[in-house]
């Protein structure tokens, strides 16, 4: 689904745009070219909520990261392919493009 955003260029939003809320300069997503772990990093940390979506917009993992400097999330379960990374905390939001080789 193609939802219009007020204000682009082109009118349509870019579901992975690999930006994030500018709120957000305190979290970090590594590496993204993985074979099994992702970690995630906060100079505050705080719980976040990671979901990670399919291309096809699945949601394929879900899990509540407690307050950490740096968290690990374990991939490896996953088929090999490109997917999106969603982090939300309390007051910032971070989306990521990650690809499982």
């Amino acid at each position: 689904i193609v939802v219009p955003t007020p204000g682009a260029s082109n009118g349509v939003a870019n579901p992975v745009d690999n930006t994030s809320t500018p709120a957000n300069n305190d979290i970090r997503l590594f590496p993204t070219v993985t074979t099994g772990n992702v970690f995630i990093t906060q100079s505050q940390p705080q719980k976040a909520t990671v979901q990670v979506y399919s291309l096809l917009g699945s949601l394929v993992y879900s899990n509540l990261v407690a307050e950490a400097a740096v968290a690990n999330v374990d991939v490896s379960t996953l088929p090999k392919g490109c997917y999106i990374v969603h982090i939300k905390t309390e007051n910032s939001v971070l989306t990521k493009q990650i690809f499982i080789e």
